[in-house]
């Protein structure tokens, strides 16, 4: 029964059966969780089953597509906490829930925390959220080229996010959420 299937299927078995230790501490490495790991598994291998015919070195190249998807992985996973980021920011200074109190303390914490990261970014923030600039404009009006606008954002807005859970702002917002809740 063995010998009735496909060299390139067999091939393709004892390759991972070979890669599999390397593969498992590529992951392991990396700190993927273990239901993400099986999914960027199988996508490098569908991906290798796409390209087998031009790939030189399987091993070298699926070894290096697991560890290409594992950063890609974790760019993801940061790309997608600074548009959530993006979104609370916005959420909160503009919800209608908020007394006058509440949102001047908010905004005492927040100014706190934008005086502790980068003048640059201070200075996106700032066009972006105080006056409502669109980041293409703000990309000008920095000196930007308005493709890596998204990029610089998520920088600043991620470094802003480290000061706001290094200040305790998101405990203290999250214990608020939890009282009106």
């Amino acid at each position: 029964m063995n010998q009735l299937r496909p060299a390139r299927e067999r091939a393709l078995e004892e390759l991972l059966t070979r890669l599999q230790p390397r593969l498992r501490a590529i992951l392991a490495g990396h700190r993927i969780p273990y239901q993400d790991a099986e999914d960027l598994i199988q996508q490098s291998l569908l991906a290798y089953l796409y390209k087998q015919d031009s790939v030189g070195d399987a091993e070298k190249w699926l070894i290096g597509t697991v560890r290409n998807r594992c950063r890609a992985y974790w760019r993801e996973r940061r790309r997608s906490f600074t548009t959530s980021m993006d979104a609370a920011l916005l959420e909160e200074v503009a919800e209608p829930g908020t007394t006058g109190q509440q949102r001047i303390e908010f905004r005492h914490d927040l100014e706190a925390a934008l005086e502790q990261i980068s003048g640059r970014c201070q200075e996106l923030l700032r066009l972006r959220y105080a006056q409502g600039c669109a980041l293409p404009e703000a990309a000008r009006r920095m000196g930007y080229r308005p493709s890596g606008i998204h990029k610089t954002l998520g920088r600043c807005l991620a470094a802003l996010a480290s000061r706001l859970v290094a200040n305790g702002l998101v405990g203290r917002l999250r214990r608020r959420d939890g009282e009106r809740a």
